[in-house]
């Protein structure tokens, strides 16, 4: 968590350019340290704002005031061959969890997704406004391809929701 000026400044605005501002950044880079800020800021009743690539331009991203936690650091996708299946955090890249996908499965698996942003959209992001790219349908948007979500609530427990199970 840092509260320096020039850090902070960076996460004042994204794409919509709508003025914000905020006290104090955080990089969490687990789901553990997300559900312990969240329930830190709950308690202490201090706002906060989820930031990723703030590519948006709705200003979803822009803060007003209290702490930004910033998902950036949550990175790493985990294949799993036998299923066919990827775990992924919210914060990384498209285009990164594709590659990382072919690579750790030795091209046998592959994200047929295919958003013309997939360079700046993190998979939070595509998941949210069920992303699609040049192929339309579904089984080229992201709904099509996620079977399970988990959710840290604003007090930092966590949900987890399988396809169909609601």
């Amino acid at each position: 968590i840092t509260s320096k000026i020039d850090i902070i400044k960076t996460y004042e605005r994204d794409y919509s350019n709508i003025p914000g501002n905020v006290d104090l950044v955080c990089h969490p880079s687990n789901e553990k340290e997300c559900a312990i800020i969240l329930n830190y800021c709950y308690k202490s009743k201090t706002p906060i704002t989820i930031s990723a690539g703030r590519t948006n331009l709705n200003g979803s991203a822009t803060p007003n005031g209290g702490m930004v936690m910033a998902i950036n650091k949550m990175v790493t996708p985990s294949p799993k061959l036998n299923s066919k299946t990827v775990t992924t955090p919210v914060g990384i890249y498209l285009e990164k969890m594709r590659k990382a996908v072919l690579d750790q499965s030795k091209q046998k698996l592959y994200f047929p997704v295919d958003p013309t942003s997939r360079n700046d959209a993190m998979i939070g992001g595509a998941i949210s406004c069920n992303a699609s790219g040049f192929i339309p349908g579904p089984q080229g948007a992201m709904r099509y391809w996620v079977n399970s979500l988990d959710f840290l609530t604003p007090n930092g427990y966590k949900v987890s929701c399988k396809r169909g199970q609601y």
